[in-house]
């Protein structure tokens, strides 16, 4: 093994140099997130000469651990490589179906544990667009509130309010255990071990923080699990560098609903096609073309044409321009004596009031984000270049601030919560009613809260450990001779990008996606180090 890992690092010295750079760079962050973390600034880590000192060596070490765990990974799977082969093919049916039922059946203990479910916020506002008790809008996807609006009154016309809620988890949990089952098998297929599978099967089935997504009446779980379909669609097409009709309309139709169930799904899936289109030939790439085309038509027609006719207004540009708002605000509450009266008008005109930029916190860009009033982005923009150009560390600071969450594995955060009661909106306008013990409520109440301090999956409940597989990964494959595969990876790591000028700091269920189809994107990196072509077994 020792042999092998040293010939891993003299196969490829462009390779080593890139592994040693972003090895140390993860480093860095590691300790700068953290500082951001408790701090909201890394004046501690350079406030002495020892303390810095100190930090330089913490940062040599973790490098150096990440440098050597990332290329024993890439040993492990090249010898892993040498044995991949061909399935049989006879149990793949077996496999995909009990995979499923069992996923199924650890989802539903946490559905009916905490029977009727759980909402946020957020998916009490898609109900009431459903109920007409607020205006329609793209701020929450429209196809997302009609799914959710249209299992409640379907379920409420059977038997009562709770089983209308009940009916849209059982939904996104058959749903979502088709699609990871799905994905596994497909691994399996193409030479993977059951053994990994089965693996990547218990995480999605035993980590807490999954079975309480899947009781959660909300948005973003069903576009993660169908993300994941996306990418396990393209695998044939990467790897065989052809897409026959049928693949094309499925690919077609398949990102188009991804994209509509979650506003920032186009942007992740785009890239990928554009991409791939450059690595088909012939037909293919038009094939390819074809399904960008398809993507953008259907997602422009219902977002420019379909939902504004029928009264659904449009998303607020500050949704994407939210981090522009925190450097502003933050540079305002460092450097007060050195904002000028026409910059305050400016800001003023732009957030209802100078004020506002005093709301600033710098985990959550909402206290700033909701005032603003677009009334002359011109000038924001303006003030926003001169006050870069003055402090750009500020500016950075504030980025990385709002961002450690994703940047590296500091903090835990499952993104999900149990209701321990129905009242207000839940009990008053949709009739849900209690359908469980208290204390049954609570331990699991208590479980979910426990798996955010608990070893191991304090650790799995962070969302910069999946950025940290993914970097891992990309880095694995860039050294194997299937470069191609990389395709596969644009959709996380777009997402990754989109999470670190989200609203919050540290939030598992923006980070979803990456999450679940980390498992996916490892066994993938491990098929880039297979000897000769990979293809699948009947």
């Amino acid at each position: 093994m020792f042999k092998r890992f040293k010939n891993a690092l003299l196969t490829s010295k462009k390779q080593t140099v890139s592994t040693v750079i972003i090895s140390l760079i993860m480093a860095v962050l590691y300790f700068v997130c953290i500082h951001f973390r408790d701090f909201d600034t890394i004046t501690g880590m350079y406030v002495a000469k020892e303390i810095a000192l100190k930090y330089i060596l913490k940062i040599i070490v973790l490098a150096v651990i990440l440098f050597v765990c990332i290329n024993a990974v890439r040993v492990f799977f090249t010898l892993r490589g040498e044995k991949i082969g061909k399935e049989s093919g006879r149990k793949h049916r077996l496999f995909f179906f009990g995979s499923w039922a069992f996923i199924v059946g650890a989802y539903m203990v946490w559905i009916l544990g905490t029977y009727p479910g759980s909402a946020n916020p957020d998916s009490e506002l898609q109900f009431r667009y459903y109920l007409g008790l607020t205006p329609w809008s793209m701020w929450h996807p429209p196809l997302s509130s009609f799914l959710m609006g249209s299992l409640y009154s379907i379920g409420k016309a059977i038997a009562n309010p709770n089983f209308g809620f009940f009916l849209y988890q059982l939904f996104q949990t058959i749903a979502a255990g088709a699609i990871f089952s799905y994905a596994m098998t497909k691994l399996i297929k193409l030479g993977i071990s059951k053994i990994y599978a089965i693996l990547g099967i218990a995480f999605y089935s035993l980590v807490p923080m999954f079975g309480a997504y899947a009781a959660w009446v909300e948005k973003d779980f069903l576009f993660a699990a169908v993300f994941v379909l996306c990418v396990t669609m393209l695998i044939d097409v990467v790897l065989k560098k052809s897409i026959s009709v049928s693949q094309m309309i499925l690919i077609s139709l398949v990102t188009a609903v991804c994209s509509l169930l979650r506003n920032n799904g186009i942007y992740a899936l785009f890239p990928a096609l554009f991409v791939l289109m450059f690595i088909l030939k012939g037909r293919n790439r038009w094939r390819v073309f074809i399904c960008m085309i398809a993507l953008v038509g259907i997602y422009g027609c219902f977002t420019k044409v379909i939902f504004p006719r029928n009264g659904i207004a449009s998303t607020s540009v500050s949704e994407v321009i939210g981090v522009t708002f925190q450097q502003t605000a933050r540079y305002v509450n460092t450097y007060p004596e050195e904002v000028t009266e026409e910059q305050k008008e400016i800001i003023a005109k732009n957030f209802q009031s100078y004020d506002v930029m005093k709301n600033y916190d710098p985990k959550i860009n909402d206290p700033v984000k909701i005032y603003y009033n677009h009334s002359d982005p011109k000038g924001y923009f303006k003030v926003w270049g001169q006050m870069f150009i003055k402090h750009p560390l500020t500016f950075v600071a504030s980025y990385i601030n709002g961002a450690y969450g994703y940047l590296a594995p500091v903090k835990a955060d499952t993104g999900v919560y149990i209701n321990s009661r129905y009242d207000g909106f839940l009990s008053d306008e949709l009739g849900l009613k209690d359908g469980v013990k208290p204390e049954t409520r609570q331990r699991f109440i208590n479980y979910l809260n426990g798996s955010n301090v608990k070893f191991p999956t304090k650790y799995l409940n962070m969302p910069g450990l999946y950025t940290w597989v993914l970097i891992g990964m990309i880095l694995i494959v860039c050294g194997s001779r299937k470069k191609e595969i990389l395709v596969l990876f644009i959709p996380s790591f777009v997402t990754l990008l989109v999470c670190t000028v989200s609203p919050l700091a540290c939030a598992m269920r923006y980070a979803l996606p990456i999450v679940l189809a980390s498992p996916l994107l490892v066994g993938i990196a491990m098929l880039s180090y297979k000897k000769g072509e990979i293809s699948e077994s009947k």
